[in-house]
């Protein structure tokens, strides 16, 4: 059943509050590897000029990120936690909008860039927010969309082993449940990129992202071992995550 934008901003407003980059210093570390690859798939450099959104963009963390290497372009982030933006206006200097990412507040055809890493799959409509990206972005704009896998064969193996679902979390470490696991989308890689064309991109390249920031059911060491050789054994439609490029 589809919540109404008011309940999933009450949603979102706890996760951020509670759990969620909690650590500005410490997420900026954890995301850096992420962020970076963005920026590449992007093509942005310290001359790149334009407008930039980041959709569902959270503390604003990539936009900071982007500044960094890149004081030229005209940043924008919307989120529709608006707990997450007023801190994100805390962390970098960017015009912002607390906005459903399935009903954007901005103009069509505006943006030269536009990112999206993990947000899509949190939407009640994956296919509508697809849609208002394609419809801000202009037509030689370049759009990054980052959404995870569910064939990852991680999630095959707690499904093995644990009988779980794919899921990123709803809880926080003391298991305290702050949103229902049901209301993430996990899909293939080919139903991801049927998606994405049906809601009017054309994607020019794939590529897998496999490393893991943290889990509870893997140790370190596991996961050292696993970010640094045995993702490189991975298929990408077993990846854990892909990264689309694309355009109109």
């Amino acid at each position: 059943m589809n919540k109404p934008t008011k309940a999933r901003q009450k949603i979102y407003d706890r996760w951020h509050k509670s759990v969620y980059q909690t650590n500005i210093g410490s997420s900026i570390k954890k995301f850096e590897l992420l962020y970076n690859t963005a920026i590449k798939y992007l093509g942005i450099d310290k001359n790149s000029q334009g407008r930039l959104l980041d959709v569902a963009c959270g503390k604003g963390l990539l936009l900071r990120a982007i500044r960094e290497k890149n004081k030229k372009l005209d940043l924008y982030g919307s989120d529709i936690s608006a707990y997450a933006i007023s801190v994100a206006k805390k962390v970098v200097e960017s015009k912002f909008s607390i906005d459903d990412g399935e009903k954007l507040s901005l103009s069509s055809n505006m943006f030269d860039y536009v990112a999206s890493l993990g947000g899509i799959e949190y939407y009640d409509r994956p296919l509508k927010g697809i849609k208002e990206i394609t419809r801000v972005l202009k037509k030689e704009g370049r759009a990054v969309i980052f959404v995870p896998n569910l064939m990852f064969i991680g999630y095959m193996w707690l499904a093995w082993r644990y009988g779980l679902m794919p899921t990123h979390g709803g809880n926080n470490e003391s298991g305290k449940k702050f949103y229902d696991y049901n209301d993430e989308r996990f899909f293939t890689y080919r139903a991801w990129k049927d998606m994405l064309e049906t809601g009017g991109l054309r994607i020019l390249s794939v590529h897998a992202y496999s490393h893991i920031g943290g889990t509870k059911f893997a140790n370190q060491f596991f996961l050292f071992l696993y970010n640094t050789i045995f993702h490189k054994l991975i298929p990408l439609h077993l990846a854990y995550s892909f990264i689309f490029v694309c355009k109109k």
